[in-house]
């Protein structure tokens, strides 16, 4: 399923996500204080805190929101937007 506003493919990976942004490991690295290395390691993990996630994010010059939905017994959708503060 695609994001009506995303030209990814779901899943898309964090590699997808800096080399769409035009962003070099060493530059997401540098950005995030970190080595190149760490940025390699992040981009291979199965599974990332949200505030690891909003590091990344920040560091493409984006800004991280997670949506949450709930169904409603009535059939309507409730939504919950969390913005991480770096």
């Amino acid at each position: 399923m695609t994001h009506p506003h995303s030209t990814f493919q779901d899943p898309f990976t964090l590699q997808d996500l800096r080399i769409a942004c035009g962003f070099t490991q060493e530059a997401v690295a540098e950005n995030m204080g970190v080595g190149q290395t760490s940025v390699l390691k992040l981009e291979r993990r199965a599974d990332l805190h949200l505030s690891t996630l909003a590091r990344f994010v920040d560091a493409l010059g984006g800004r991280l929101v997670v949506l949450a939905e709930f169904p409603d017994p009535d059939g309507f959708v409730a939504q919950i937007a969390i913005v991480p503060c770096n």
